[in-house]
This record gives structure tokens, C-alpha cells and sequence, in this order.
């Protein structure tokens, strides 16, 4: 997945509101979704999920040499057959780990802590997992939630104790979105300019905003002289 240039200017003037997440889940917990990001292989290493392993050994042992016309043959029959197995063998400790106490305490680190969102309206294509596991890549303590009762996802925090208003505007980035001007416009100073975040908000977010401005301004100069054409 990479960062899409085509960005959504839907969520321009969009603010932040404040709220009560225990309010907002209600007395069921069920008002306010967590968007989760996709299951890795990484998250089940970092869990100690068991997967299981193709075993190279075995494989060898059932498909000799005589079977095959090469061994080049050979080897490219037990290179599919491994990533087949991985596959399947990765999908089922998925499973297994969604029905474990591991899973629930991976899911509570994507929990708002700070009780405000950001809404948002997800770029065209931006499917909400895709843009959620981009999130947990890209927008360390921000978050993708759904809020029933507002019938709108947002971007929430959590973690807190500093500015994080990079977090923000990558999140909305991952959301294939142009981020706030509220947010752009109170980014802190940053001397390292390398990573390929802030590289893409620097580079392609800002100068956009920045022409949806433009575009306001001279749309509202034209307005302001058809008005004065009707006082003359």
C-alpha cells in the first residue's frame, strides 16, 4: 500500500469535536467501532500466535528427484507448495488469535484515549482496513473509529502527553485525504526532513491545501464583484 496523490479534499475545513467516549458507546459498548488494521504476521510473532511451519524436510522426503524432469522443477514445485501452506497456515492462526486474550489486548492499543476526534470522510477507493493498517504504519498513536450515533468515522489519539499533530495529518493522509487545514497550518517545526511522511504532507498535502485556498479566495473575490455590480 502506498500513499495515494489523488487526495481527497472533503475533510479541508473539517474540526475537531469534542467528546465522551463512554457516553458514545452507550450502555451496550457497542456505539463507538474500533476500525481495526489487518492482522500480520508481525502482530502474531509480537503475541507468540503459534504458526505453523512448512516443513521443507518432509516435503523432500514425499517428492523425490525421479519425479520431477529437473531439479530446477522441483525445487519451483515445493516453492508454491510452501507459499500455498503459508498462507493457509498464516489465515489459521489468524483465526485463532482473533478467538484469544491476546487478540483483545492487541485491539485495546487502538482505544481513544483523548476525548476528541477528527471527523472523516475516506478518500475515493480507500477500503477503512486498508486505511487503518496504514494508520498503524505510518500514524503512531492515532486511530480509525466509526461513531454511531454521529453515523461518521474519525480519527482519534491513542496515546497523548505531547503535540502530535504530524500523527493527525498522516492519518488523514492514509485516509487517501488532504489533512485539515486546522492541522496543517499548526504542524511544529521539524529539522529532519527524510521521512517519507512528512516528506508526502511537506510536498503534496500542503501545496494543495494551499490551492484549495486559492481557489476559495478567488471564488469569493469574483462573488464580492457581481455583488458590487449590483450596488453600482
Amino acid at each position: 500500500m502506498s500513499f495515494k496523490t489523488d487526495l481527497s479534499y472533503a475533510n479541508v475545513l473539517t474540526s475537531a469535536i469534542n467528546v465522551d467516549w463512554q457516553e458514545l458507546r452507550g450502555d451496550d459498548l457497542e456505539g463507538v467501532q474500533i476500525i481495526l488494521p489487518k492482522i500480520t504476521r508481525d502482530v502474531l510473532e509480537q503475541y507468540n500466535a503459534e504458526i505453523d511451519e512448512f516443513d521443507e524436510a518432509d516435503w523432500l522426503e514425499d517428492n523425490p528427484a525421479e519425479d520431477f524432469a529437473t531439479e530446477d522443477e522441483r525445487s519451483a514445485a515445493m516453492a508454491k507448495e510452501k507459499q500455498e501452506f503459508d498462507e493457509s497456515a498464516l489465515d489459521d492462526a489468524i483465526e485463532r488469535f482473533k478467538e484469544s486474550d491476546a487478540h483483545h489486548e492487541w485491539a485495546d492499543t487502538f482505544e481513544p484515549m483523548m476525548n476528541y476526534f477528527w471527523p472523516v470522510e475516506l478518500g475515493y477507493g480507500v477500503e477503512l482496513e486498508e486505511a487503518a493498517t496504514m494508520i498503524d504504519q505510518h500514524a503512531g498513536c492515532a486511530t480509525l473509529v466509526y461513531v454511531e450515533s454521529l453515523d461518521t468515522h474519525g480519527i482519534a489519539l491513542s496515546g497523548g502527553g505531547m503535540d502530535l499533530s504530524w500523527d493527525l495529518a498522516a492519518a488523514y493522509l492514509c485516509c487517501g485525504c488532504v489533512p485539515p487545514l486546522n492541522i496543517l497550518s499548526g504542524l511544529p517545526h521539524m529539522k529532519e526532513r527524510s521521512n517519507e511522511v512528512i516528506k508526502h504532507i511537506v510536498e503534496v498535502c500542503i501545496p494543495k491545501a494551499a490551492e484549495f485556498m486559492e481557489d476559495r479566495a478567488n471564488s469569493l473575490r469574483d462573488h464580492a464583484n457581481k455583488l458590487t455590480d449590483l450596488i453600482e
